[in-house]
């Protein structure tokens, strides 16, 4: 198995350290901060709506990734978002 970088459960999240990133260090703030986010929206959405069966999982991972693109969008601006969904196909 390959080890995340990060995982979300429903009363906790578990980081890896190598999501600590240096202050000189810009690129992977942004990766970090993404992550980091993406656990947090998890956790926030997976306490709040729990899938009836496993394939309802869709619904939490849509809206995880609607508060994930709305904190890209707030706080990395709109150039940002735009690239994220162009190029990343995110």
């Amino acid at each position: 198995l390959t080890p995340r970088p990060a995982v979300a459960l429903a009363g906790c999240s578990v980081l890896s350290a190598e999501l600590l990133f240096s202050t000189r260090d810009v690129e992977p703030a942004v990766e970090s901060r993404l992550l980091q986010v993406g656990c947090l929206a998890r956790q926030w959405v997976g306490v709040l709506l729990r899938a009836a069966r496993p394939w309802d999982e869709w619904l939490v991972d849509g809206l995880v990734g609607h508060l994930e693109e709305v904190f890209v969008r707030r706080y990395f601006g709109r150039n940002e978002a735009l690239y994220r969904c162009v190029f990343c196909g995110k």
